[in-house]
């Protein structure tokens, strides 16, 4: 992770951030991040400010990826049961569908 501050170009009493990280879901790729911190800050608030926002950034990756795997993980189970479903008879019902089965042989 590298964090550099210069002062922003529009306004020269703000602070631009320049964040670069590696992507922890894929270590080869870079993250790279341009922000402007709040107006008021000397240099030291405007990186801890940046320091801040690296760990909101990195919040915001981890939580995507656990996001899209549960996704998967999701689609993975339906694809399974429309898979089971096609062989058709009653080997393919879910536990669901098999109750009223049940039922009437009782």
């Amino acid at each position: 992770m590298k964090i550099t501050l210069r002062p922003y170009a529009k306004d020269k009493n703000r602070w631009q951030i320049d964040i670069r990280l590696a992507n922890p879901s894929q270590p080869q790729t870079e993250i790279r991040r341009r922000m402007v911190a709040p107006g008021g800050h000397d240099q030291k608030q405007a990186r801890t400010w940046g320091e801040r926002q690296v760990a909101a950034l990195l919040r915001e990756l981890v939580g995507e990826g656990a996001k899209v795997e549960a996704l998967s993980a999701e689609q993975r189970r339906s694809s399974n049961e429309v898979g089971s479903k096609e062989g058709g008879g009653e080997a393919g019902l879910t536990t669901d569908d098999a109750r009223p089965i049940l039922q009437d042989a009782l």
